[in-house]
């Protein structure tokens, strides 16, 4: 999550669609740009760095409209196949051994859990891990509990340049020069395609996640610079 009192904005970071990538890209075009944190006259909030909207808003009371809110959603085929290489590939492990997180209980459990994350991500098969293992649902980043849009602007991380530059013109965030982002924490693996090819895999996938797959579509169709806030997703299902 990171908060720009310039331009009064607010990043939300969905795991998993390239929020590194964007908030590094955004910290070098807003000076004023604070993560996982609000600061003002009134208030000083810490935030879990993948916050729910839902949270962020409660929390922020009033002073959560007066910031234009966006993130990025990626189709849920390709988000299981990148956290699934994320971790078979071992990218959480990069930050050292376990026994370093010796400051709290807390987080030494965490780090534990990381590690049986990532061992047993390296034993299951693909296709079993894609059914058993549940991914964060882009839903939980875009919806109140009524069904309702309580973001602004949503992107698309396939098409992640064209769509983080909309936005920025529709936040008045001036880009000089925009060369596009740079992506950081990919994972090496094939199209997400290869991955669901097997007809009952993909069957049984696209029934754990047909509500996710049906709201990216409507959220794509719709485009980057469409403000999705207060509309209910009942106002905008796709035509049988």
């Amino acid at each position: 999550m990171l908060v720009s009192h310039k331009h009064k904005f607010i990043f939300i970071a969905n795991p998993k669609t390239a929020t590194t990538a964007i908030s590094k890209f955004l910290r070098t075009h807003d000076e004023s740009i604070v993560a996982n944190r609000f600061e003002n006259e009134t208030k000083k909030i810490k935030f879990n760095e993948h916050a729910f909207p839902t949270v962020i808003k409660q929390k922020l009371d009033d002073e959560y409209n007066n910031y234009t809110k966006f993130v990025f959603i990626r189709h849920p085929y390709e988000k299981v196949v990148s956290a699934y290489f994320f971790l078979k590939n071992g990218k959480p492990l990069t930050k050292g051994s376990v026994f370093k997180y010796t400051d709290s209980l807390r987080n030494f459990l965490t780090a534990l859990l990381i590690y049986f994350n990532v061992l047993s991500t390296k034993i299951i098969p693909f296709k079993l891990w894609s059914l058993i293992r549940p991914i964060k649902k882009n839903k939980s980043y875009l919806l109140d509990s009524s069904e309702t849009f309580i973001v602004n602007y949503i992107g698309l991380t396939e098409r992640l340049d064209e769509d983080l530059k909309k936005i920025m013109q529709a936040l008045h965030v001036e880009l000089n020069n925009f060369e596009g982002v740079q992506k950081i924490n990919t994972s090496s693996h094939k199209s997400h395609e290869d991955y669901f090819q097997s007809g009952l895999h993909k069957k049984i996938f696209d029934r754990i996640y047909a509500r996710e797959i049906e709201l990216y579509q409507i959220i794509k169709d719709r485009g980057s610079n469409f403000n999705f806030e207060g509309i209910k997703t009942t106002e905008m299902r796709l035509p049988n």
